[in-house]
């Protein structure tokens, strides 16, 4: 059940993408979304293939074959329709094959800061729940704007946000189908746009709690996995490149004047002033005090 990355996504996928998006419309959960008595399974889905997720940045579901069941913010409902489910920032979800025990397969649309990213998860009696071994990161133009609109916190609750949501995602998808050459051709640009992907999240995030396991969630590796393909790409261990990005916006709020070392510190995410000092000295070979003649104070 394993997919290469030529089945995850292709131009044809993407016009029956857009079909489904134009044709059956999408739906949208948030994180205080409930789902409909009427629509709620009464099957106990006990071992859910993951535990539930919630993340930062939006995910879509399309349904390709078969019936899965999808917990939304701890309820279950039968994916049996055509619409694109979206979990807005905030919603809890996971997935389990329906009480048939028959196939299924999903094609997952992540939103990022700037990519939309695809993936394929699958169950089938015989092999069990798997993910696509590759994924797939388109880059449009207006992929930052429809991340903004993502974010949105008035998303969950106004149509009009979704109306708009709705008409960038498809103006996204219609370029991508409209400029084919944008695909990744090889494993290794694949690879790469991922890096790429992850250095532009931590540039946005340096301040926010970055980890190994939030980054993997963005791309939809794992852990060790995700560390793994960015060490072999850069050089250098993720926790290691976000320690550098910090420092350098440290370096250059403390060089401004304008700042105290212990806002320096809480401007870059971290909140031990101790520790701050210590991975500042570290990095540029003096005291964050002694960098600026300010007093830590």
């Amino acid at each position: 059940m394993y997919m290469e990355k030529t089945h995850i996504m292709n131009i044809a996928g993407l016009n029956n993408l857009l079909l489904m998006l134009s044709q059956r419309g999408i739906v949208f959960y948030g994180k205080s979304s409930v789902i409909p008595p009427e629509a709620v399974s009464r099957q106990p889905y006990r071992q859910p293939f993951y535990a539930s997720q919630q993340h930062t940045h939006m995910e879509l579901i399309s349904r390709m074959e078969g019936e899965p069941a999808i917990c939304i913010n701890g309820s279950w409902t039968i994916y049996s329709d055509d619409k694109v489910k979206v979990f807005a920032p905030g919603a809890y979800h996971t997935e389990h094959f329906s009480s048939s025990d028959k196939p299924y397969k999903l094609l997952w649309c992540t939103i990022t800061t700037h990519t939309i990213l695809f993936h394929i998860t699958a169950y089938a009696p015989l092999r069990g729940y798997s993910t696509s071994t590759k994924r797939l990161a388109l880059n449009p133009p207006m992929a930052r704007k429809l991340w903004e609109s993502a974010v949105n916190p008035e998303l969950e609750t106004s149509a009009t946000e979704q109306a708009g949501f709705h008409y960038l995602l498809m103006e996204a998808l219609y370029f991508c189908v409209k400029n084919a050459e944008i695909f990744p051709s090889e494993t290794m640009e694949f690879h790469q746009q991922v890096i790429e992907q992850l250095k532009r999240h931590i540039e946005d995030y340096y301040w926010d709690d970055i980890t190994l396991d939030s980054l993997a969630g963005v791309v939809h590796y794992s852990p060790g996995h995700l560390n793994s393909l960015f060490k072999k790409n850069t050089g250098v261990p993720l926790h290691r490149y976000i320690n550098e990005v910090r420092m350098k916006k440290a370096g250059e709020l403390l060089a401004a004047g304008s700042v105290l070392v212990r806002q320096a510190a809480e401007a870059v995410g971290i909140h031990d002033p101790l520790y701050f000092s210590k991975k500042f000295h570290k990095h540029f070979g003096v005291s964050p005090q002694n960098f600026t003649g300010f007093k830590n104070n």
